[in-house]
């Protein structure tokens, strides 16, 4: 009994092992010749690769026919592939150079040919120092005042002066492009120089008289917002963009008078005690004692320790 049902059992797999291999072989079968048809060209696209047939000959060997070929063709592209190939197509093979940005060094003057720096006298250092690089697309005239149309040049300015050389300015350019460097003080140009893109270096000359004659004065007055009688003793302080800050206080009538300041903008500021500061921007212009009009204050008040601001005239 036991010898049968294990004859039985041994006979199932047999059965089943035949069965196993006989798949696998099939499917290897199949899988063999999709891998060809993938591998194969494109008739639409490529040309027409063929395959010779195997013959066998009398002694058992293989020979190749050559009087009939059999075409392979290739898988066609997909959608992607045939986007992914034009992108490539179309893609530049060459990269754009690296332009760096053009460096163009100012070199200041003065009138006979003299390094500027060397050997100034602080009365003028002062008009020198306040001296500015400015770039545009065209040269405007010198000893007039830069034009409300003058189209200015982007440049990167990095300001480092150098006695021994020279030196006043180092600019660059990016892209390089042509030009005109001026030497402006205030708002007047004192020298105007054309240079071309690339360029290395450009020679300004500026006049000791030019430096001199910057100059120009102010006056204003102050008054109590509140009463409109005028302050005497008021602190009023002129601040330039550069150079030294003066102060003077205010007379009798509260009128303070400036002389001998540099032209350009500047920054008034007017302080009392008891009343609140007060700062405004103004202009110097050459050769003129400009009206900066009249400054308000207005007068703190005490409350139980405390300080408060008393109500403007013009809010009320």
């Amino acid at each position: 009994m036991h010898s049968r049902v294990l004859a039985t059992f041994v006979i199932v797999l047999l059965a089943f092992v035949a069965c196993a291999a006989w798949w696998t072989q099939r499917e290897r079968a199949r899988g063999f010749s999709v891998l060809v048809a993938s591998a194969a060209p494109s008739a639409a696209t490529d040309p027409v690769h063929e395959l010779a047939p195997v013959s066998a000959s009398a002694d058992g060997a293989a020979s190749i026919e050559n009087s009939q070929r059999l075409p392979i063709t290739r898988r066609p592209q997909s959608a992607v592939e045939a986007v992914t190939g034009a992108a490539a197509e179309r893609a530049p093979r060459t990269s754009a150079a690296y332009e760096p940005p053009a460096t163009l060094v100012l070199l200041l003057y003065d009138a006979q040919g003299r390094r500027l720096f060397d050997g100034l006298p602080d009365s003028d250092r002062e008009a020198a120092e306040a001296l500015r690089p400015v770039f545009l697309e065209e040269c405007p005239v010198v000893g007039q005042d830069l034009p409300p149309s003058a189209r200015y040049l982007s440049s990167r300015t990095r300001h480092s002066p150098d006695v021994a050389t020279g030196r006043w300015t180092v600019a660059e350019f990016k892209p390089p492009q042509s030009g005109c460097a001026c030497a402006v003080l205030g708002n007047r140009v004192l020298d105007a120089v054309p240079f071309a893109s690339g360029q290395a270096q450009v020679g300004l000359h500026v006049a000791m008289q030019d430096l001199r004659a910057a100059r120009g004065g102010l006056e204003l007055s102050v008054v109590d917002d509140a009463t409109e009688f005028p302050i005497r003793g008021a602190l009023v302080s002129h601040q330039p963009p550069v150079g030294r800050a003066r102060s003077l206080l205010t007379d009798a009538v509260g009128r303070v008078r400036f002389e001998d300041l540099l032209v350009g903008d500047a920054q008034l500021t007017v302080s009392m005690q008891d009343f609140v500061p007060k700062s405004r921007h103004t202009l110097v212009v050459q050769g003129t004692t400009a009206d900066a009009g009249e400054v308000r204050l207005i007068r703190c008040v005490a409350k139980d320790g405390t300080t408060s601001v008393r109500e403007s005239r013009a809010t009320r």
